[in-house]
């Protein structure tokens, strides 16, 4: 019986035993789950904190990067041909002074608290941005989160773009004749095709032959003695032009030996159109070689900017944008009212024969010498060997206007203009080799300079008569202006913009401006035009008088970016693109 109860008590204590080891190890699994399931809530927190710094410096990012385009209107530093748009560091306060310089092409950020809706600290960040060494407009934000002990990074590189017009050595509206855009032709910069969108399947680029569209130039060789002298030291080399190819409505055809991009400096990327067929390509050309091919670091793909609204071609009777600053109807309007401020209006009674009305800052002008009058009175403003003034002082005592003088023998004339000078009902043609001076003055001197920039605009009057402009000869920058800190002004620290509502005639050999045409751009095979263009058409040319576009043209568009120095009016057709901010990669861990 005593034995009994001994293995009674025995077992008991084995079944207290048992029980206390699984209440134990219940106890121990359910810590360990606890454990588990705070350290998954913690790593989620990590990884929430993570992301949340990832997206406000993506945000902060983009509104630095818009602030430098759009508000300041100014550039940091200023602008060369691919420019680094974040210079030497960041002001996210946007309130004048960089709170963030660049170390080692990096900013490192303070780190930031996470709360919840009870304002209870849940995790923190820490975020990189690296700014690529290549490509100044590519960046990657690297957030690092944590939360009571877990980690967690979140890794995106992003493209920052802006595709304004003036972004492009070519930006052009219909297409229909850019299919001449073959041959011999030269495009140092990037080219946007608007196309028609009604006709879609157009081919507006069919490029065969030696036709080159790169990323770089060098006018330090013998190919542009010309200009060479004429362009500040920062850009007579740019070996990186953030060049891409962007097609909206219509479709490219490449043959022969064209080259889009080189091995050794490719384009920022290629888009066309919204399917793959919309570009056709031989086999040879899918690959980049020395003499051919395609070189691109991204893409060949659809439109990039379909989604955000590709922009448009800008027309003088279009409603500028709200990033221009102008708040008039239409950008002729615009014109018309900076001209009126600073600079002169005219316009030309054709219909009549009698009267043109001159214009400027208070109202109709009767400052302008009787000489001026009478070069204004034809509806056809030949300069040539003989010369104009055609300035006054307005009201404020400032110089407004334009002046052409010319010296003897067989050289260049100075052609001075002063803000934004807008002719209505004209024809113009320089039959002369210029060298221009643009200024923007706030006094009755040329020293009391403002802008060192001025627009030259012709449009069309009621009837539709006027509006082109035709260049004969060399239409340079002069290279004898000094500013007051003793800095010699040269493109594009000191650039004239021409505008013209119809067609610009380039028969020039070299020409360094801005040039904008509402119908058609037409260059002589062999010319050079050294800045921009923006043309509703753009048309290669046989040399003399010929109006049709001509295959295997040897013709070179050499795009500088004038940036913070473009005259005001150009402002105006520059903020018809839009931004870009793309995410190229994501990384989490």
């Amino acid at each position: 019986m005593r034995s009994d109860k001994g293995i009674a008590i025995i077992t008991a204590l084995l079944i207290m035993v048992v029980v206390g080891l699984l209440a134990t190890g219940g106890a121990l699994v359910t810590r360990m789950e606890l454990n588990i399931a705070r350290n998954d809530a913690s790593s989620l927190q990590a990884h929430y904190a993570a992301q949340a710094g990832l997206q406000k410096y993506k945000t902060i990012l983009f509104q630095y990067f818009r602030f430098l385009e759009t508000i300041s209107g100014t550039q940091n530093p200023e602008r060369t041909a691919c420019f680094d748009r974040m210079g030497t560091g960041m002001d996210i306060d946007r309130d004048g002074s960089e709170e963030y310089l660049w170390s080692g092409g990096e900013i490192t950020f303070a780190e930031e608290w996470v709360k919840n809706s009870s304002g209870e600290e849940v995790g923190s960040y820490v975020v990189t941005i690296h700014r690529d060494s290549g490509n100044k407009n590519m960046f990657t934000i690297e957030s690092k989160g944590r939360s009571n002990g877990a980690r967690a990074t979140v890794r995106s590189t992003l493209l920052v773009e802006n595709t304004g017009v003036l972004e492009n050595a070519i930006f052009t509206g219909q297409g229909q004749t850019n299919q001449y855009l073959n041959g011999g032709v030269t495009i140092r910069g990037g080219v946007y095709v608007v196309g028609d969108e009604n006709n879609p399947n157009n081919t507006v680029i069919g490029a065969n032959g030696n036709f080159s569209m790169l990323n770089e130039y060098d006018l330090t060789n013998g190919n542009y003695e010309a200009m060479r002298y004429r362009v500040s030291d920062g850009n007579r080399v740019a070996d990186n032009l953030c060049a891409s190819l962007r097609v909206d409505n219509g479709q490219v055809e490449l043959n022969g030996s064209v080259k889009l991009g080189d091995p050794s400096n490719w384009l920022l990327g290629v888009y066309i159109g919204d399917s793959q067929e919309d570009l056709k390509v031989t086999d040879t050309l899918l690959q980049c070689v020395e003499n051919k091919g395609i070189c691109s670091e991204i893409g060949r793909f659809t439109l990039d900017l379909s989604e955000g609204g590709a922009p448009k071609f800008p027309l003088l009777g279009d409603e500028p944008a709200e990033e221009s600053g102008c708040t008039e109807a239409t950008w002729s309007d615009c014109i018309f009212q900076s001209g009126l401020k600073n600079g002169l209006v005219v316009a030309h009674v054709a219909s009549t024969g009698a009267g043109y009305p001159l214009f400027g800052s208070t109202g109709a002008q009767d400052g302008v010498s009787d000489e001026c009058e009478d070069f204004l009175s034809d509806p056809l403003l030949v300069f040539s060997n003989s010369a104009v003034d055609c300035t006054y002082t307005d009201a404020n005592g400032v110089l407004q206007g334009f002046r052409y003088t010319t010296s003897n023998g067989w050289s260049s004339a100075s052609f001075q203009v002063y803000g934004t000078v807008s002719l209505h009902g004209y024809d113009v043609k320089f039959d002369w080799p210029v060298e221009y001076v643009a200024k923007t003055l706030n006094g009755p001197t040329e020293a009391d300079v403002e802008d060192w920039n001025a627009s030259f605009v012709v449009e069309a009057n009621g009837s539709g008569a006027g509006g082109g402009i035709d260049i004969n000869q060399n239409f340079l920058t002069s290279d004898d202006e000094i500013d007051i800190t003793g800095k010699k002004r040269l493109f594009p620290d000191h650039v004239l913009g021409l505008v013209a509502e119809g067609e610009v005639y380039q028969r020039a050999a070299n020409v360094m401006a801005p040039v904008y045409a509402g119908d058609t751009f037409r260059i002589i095979k062999g010319n050079k035009i050294l800045g921009s263009v923006v043309a509703n058409k753009f048309c290669t040319t046989s040399a003399g008088d010929s109006i049709d576009c001509n295959a295997g043209q040897n013709a070179e568009v050499i795009y500088v970016n004038t940036g913070h120095n473009k005259p005001d009016i150009m402002q105006y057709v520059d903020s018809a693109g839009i931004p870009l901010f793309k995410v190229l990669s994501y990384e989490r861990r």
